[in-house]
């Protein structure tokens, strides 16, 4: 039984042309392919699990393995001594009733909360102490924390993903920095000239989604 998208079905019901989106090209894999040609690539991933009861441990654990592939550009297996070439992740849990690959899902979704803190160090300017006093780099930290929370919130109640997977500064380029243009009138006044565009809206949205929480 064939399976349909969305849109097919919508082109299907109005008896409309299908039209299938073409598919981006990947400029980054083509950079890395330029940069580093005979670099090593991932393709198919496969998923198990067993039961291992290691010396001295009290009862037996399941371990959930990840094997993926090594291969070349042309998308050939690596040999080595005669076998092919994996990247192996291993992880131990109790978890028994959930499936191989939704048990390692739940595990690297745990996992991530390292790359949420490197953002948090890094993308705030935490990885230095701005100053030589305690108090003042105690708020300094405070204040980056309180910067963390309100970008997360906003994306979250615009329901824009998670809040806290686009990292701080790609969230500084997207909304917080906007292209402007500072002029002086005839009494020398200043005036800064924006294009409000969705700039204002977004947070209109916002505030009207926690008006109705």
């Amino acid at each position: 039984m064939e399976t349909l998208s969305y849109y097919e079905c919508r082109a299907t019901e109005r008896k409309l042309p299908v039209k299938k989106r073409k598919k981006r090209k990947n400029h980054k894999k083509s950079v890395k392919d330029r940069r580093k040609p005979n670099r090593e690539r991932r393709g198919q991933t496969q998923i198990a699990s067993l039961f291992y009861q290691p010396v001295g441990w009290q009862k037996p654990y399941r371990y959930v393995v990840k094997r993926t592939e090594v291969v070349d550009k042309y998308g050939q297996l690596y040999l080595e001594d005669g076998l092919c070439k994996y990247l192996y992740h291993i992880i131990v849990t109790n978890n028994v009733y959930a499936a191989d690959t939704k048990a390692m899902y739940i595990a690297q979704g745990r996992a991530n909360q390292e790359n949420l803190i490197k953002d948090f160090k890094y993308g705030l300017g935490l990885s230095h102490v701005p100053t030589g006093f305690f108090l003042a780099n105690q708020i300094y930290f405070k204040i980056a924390a309180l910067a963390w929370n309100i970008k997360t919130w906003m994306l979250n109640l615009l329901s824009l993903g998670d809040g806290a997977v686009l990292r701080f500064k790609r969230f500084l380029y997207l909304w917080i920095n906007h292209a402007c243009i500072v002029s002086k009138t005839g009494r020398n006044t200043v005036v800064i000239r924006m294009d409000p565009g969705e700039y204002f809206s977004r947070y209109a949205k916002a505030l009207d989604t926690v008006a109705r929480l």
